[in-house]
């Protein structure tokens, strides 16, 4: 399904750059770009051909559900379902009043469209280690119930682990593993809405775990 799914399609219609991150998904585009740059370009435009050549030709039913009401996850549902119709693959919207974390461990879906750890809010708890702990083996965000004890390796290094160079070493490696695996598939950058008075200059909106007050020292109101 990943294969199918139009990842910059649904990016572009969330108005938010296509992430590819999983343990960083709190820092810098310097080190998502690190860890998605393997081979995540394969998981980019919808490749029904690929998705139907993994299946074998097979058919397959996927069920899908979110936290309703969300006019914009359905939206994402559709144009999951549209692309992936050529490859054989039947997307159910499985979504009702109760839809979240608990449906998709009780196996009444097989992908949840979420946050991290399932929030349906903020994307980030604001810290790139405790985000990486998400895929960690055993953690009650491990949605997925995800287990590999070379991830779980890489999680422990990164969260004692203060070098760049090594930060960025130990995402490398978790990108090929990760993409393999497709315990989650990351669709955007976490949307965010900013307001600030007319009178006041240079807030600008940041994706990173700083928000927007990444620049506070340049915010300037005028009376």
């Amino acid at each position: 399904m990943a294969l199918c799914t139009p990842r910059d399609l649904i990016a572009l219609n969330a108005e938010m750059p296509i992430s590819n991150s999983r343990l960083n998904p709190a820092s810098d585009d310097a080190f998502s770009g690190v860890e998605g740059v393997a081979v995540a370009g394969q998981f980019g435009p919808a490749n029904p051909d690929a998705a139907r050549d993994a299946l074998g030709g097979q058919p397959l039913t996927v069920r899908i559900g979110y936290q309703a009401p969300n006019p914009r996850l359905a939206a994402t549902v559709g144009a999951i379902t549209k692309a992936c119709a050529p490859a054989g693959i039947t997307i159910v919207d499985a979504t009702s009043d109760t839809t979240g974390p608990q449906a998709l461990r009780d196996g009444q879906l097989d992908v949840l469209l979420a946050s991290t750890g399932g929030a349906t809010g903020s994307g980030s708890t604001g810290s790139s280690a405790l985000d990486a702990y998400t895929l960690f083996s055993g953690n009650g965000n491990n949605l997925p119930a995800y287990s590999n004890p070379q991830i779980d390796g890489i999680i422990s290094a990164l969260a004692v682990t203060g070098d760049a160079k090594e930060q960025a070493r130990l995402l490398g490696d978790s990108s090929p593993i990760l993409w393999g695996d497709m315990p989650t598939l990351p669709l955007y950058r976490q949307q965010r809405t900013v307001m600030s008075s007319k009178k006041m200059y240079a807030v600008e909106g940041n994706p990173t775990k700083w928000g927007a007050g990444w620049n506070m020292d340049r915010w300037v109101y005028e009376q």
